[in-house]
């Protein structure tokens, strides 16, 4: 019988290393799971955009548009222009005009008590292409604009406020200012002004005309807000007319501003000098400081702790946390303008200490968003560090920061359900409305019940985590979420 040879010692030492091998690899396998499972660093979940992704056409298309048909555009016009001459028939305005062009300041401004790294978007500027069904052309040629099938062309440039429109016309947070001095040559006010679906309908309008001939126009203004001056009233520049709203053809709050000459022509005031073909109505800028064209930022950062949603014609629900427990989901909801496929954003979270517990990087998926909001959760782990951490963000060359608290517990105590009411119509003031009267049916509209902040009841750390910071304050937002 054949008998198996055994293995010789120096084979048996041959396989040993292999053995210790395989066991040391096993036994770091275990304390990478360990510290992983212990450590304090956060788990990055997979960022989803709160509204879906919707693309610039997306937003255009579910928001419509302003075609205002050619009979109403030349019956507001008559109207103006009535007003005019029998203003100058009382000699209160001049029959001749300044030979030098007025220029002309941004027409909105945010209320002192609103803090946000930025407050606006513009999500429409003029059309100088004549031809439509998506013919676009923007004064750099580009196609942040729109027109219509009726053969209307954008005609002026629309400020949305942003984030948060709803939330933002019910507190009065963005006002609508003269853009350059002038005199009051039509009002109008009383209109319902929370249109949600575009319908052509006369809004709360204030016309101004200025030394040089141009008038200036304010449309979709928030009903009862309009200065008190009447007609044939001189205005200062910057001095306050109205606070943005959803009247007249509208779907959602926005200011559409325009500008026309003496001879009711269109000006754009926008002017790019590398592409000076592209604005058909003027040689220069009308503007004292002309803002960026699509000038890439964050506007505001807000943390909760489930994702907000943003029901149609109706105010956002965001459940605004700054302080939670472990174990909690932390949702960092940031939104952008002019975000793109080229652009990136880098994130490091940092804990009471100070020390970077955790980074990660996110670059959006659509070729272009003028504006969008994304959120990106995070789930703390049961052993963390209580107090002040801190989220800094950097994105095109500019930093930004959020706080927020890590407590042993927290008590979140619901607020009463808020029921969004529209502001019901009244009769016109002042001037007759050179549209019908508007509807009275008011709209209500009840929201879910939402989360007020909470409160802490474990012991905080002592220690200062950075404010809100962005090196350039005054950036200018572009979205096309509304036009008018």
């Amino acid at each position: 019988m054949k008998i198996q040879p055994g293995k010789t010692e120096l084979q048996k030492i041959r396989q040993y290393p292999i053995f210790v091998a395989l066991s040391f690899t096993l036994i770091l396998f275990l304390i990478y799971r360990g510290s992983n499972y212990f450590s304090p660093k956060m788990n990055v979940q997979s960022s989803q955009p709160a509204l879906g992704e919707p693309s610039v056409e997306q937003f255009n298309e579910l928001h419509g548009g302003d075609d205002i048909s050619p009979a109403l555009r030349a019956e507001m016009t008559d109207h103006v222009n009535e007003s005019v001459a029998r203003l100058q028939a009382q000699n209160i305005l001049p029959k001749t005009f300044a030979a030098s062009p007025v220029q002309f300041m941004l027409p909105i401004r945010i209320n002192a008590d609103t803090y946000e790294y930025s407050y606006y978007a513009i999500s429409n500027y003029v059309d100088h292409n004549p031809l439509v069904g998506g013919q676009l052309q923007d004064y750099r040629c580009g196609d942040l604009t729109y027109d219509a099938a009726d053969g209307y062309n954008h005609s002026g440039t629309d400020y949305m406020p942003f984030p948060f429109p709803w939330q933002k016309m019910d507190r009065n947070e963005v006002q609508v200012i003269a853009a350059a001095s002038g005199i009051i040559v039509d009002k109008q006010d009383g209109y319902f002004d929370s249109e949600c679906v575009a319908q052509e309908k006369q809004g709360n309008t204030i016309v101004l005309q200025h030394e040089d001939g141009t008038k200036t126009w304010y449309l979709h203004m928030k009903n009862g807000s309009l200065l008190s001056k009447s007609i044939g009233e001189e205005v200062a520049v910057g001095e306050y007319l109205g606070v943005i709203g959803s009247s007249g053809r509208s779907s959602g709050p926005h200011l559409h501003f325009e500008i026309t000459d003496r001879d009711d022509n269109l000006i754009d005031p926008f002017f790019d000098a590398s592409n000076a073909t592209c604005n058909t109505t003027a040689n220069e800028t009308r503007w004292v400081n002309q803002r960026p064209y699509d000038r890439a930022g964050i506007n505001d950062i807000v943390l909760s702790a489930v994702r907000p949603q943003f029901p149609f014609c109706q105010k956002a629900i965001l459940a605004e946390r700054t302080t939670f427990a472990p174990g909690e989901e932390v949702v960092f909801n940031l939104f952008y303008r002019n975000d793109s496929v080229d652009k990136q954003t880098e994130f490091v979270l940092y804990d009471p200490s100070g020390t970077a517990v955790t980074n990660w990087t996110h670059s959006p998926t659509e070729t272009h968003a003028a504006g969008a909001a994304w959120s990106f959760p995070l789930t703390l782990p049961e052993a963390v560090p209580f107090g002040e951490w801190a989220l800094k963000v950097t994105y095109e060359g500019r930093e930004y920061e959020e706080g927020f608290v890590v407590a042993a517990s927290v008590a979140v105590t619901p607020s009463p359900t808020v029921t969004y009411t529209p502001v019901p119509t009244r009769a016109p003031a002042t001037d007759t409305p050179i549209a019908a009267t508007p509807t009275t049916t008011a709209i209500s509209t009840a929201l879910p019940t939402t989360i007020a902040t909470p409160t802490a009841t474990a012991t905080q750390a002592a220690i200062t985590i950075p404010t809100r910071s962005a090196s350039s304050p005054n950036n200018m937002v572009y979205l096309p979420a509304v036009t008018n």
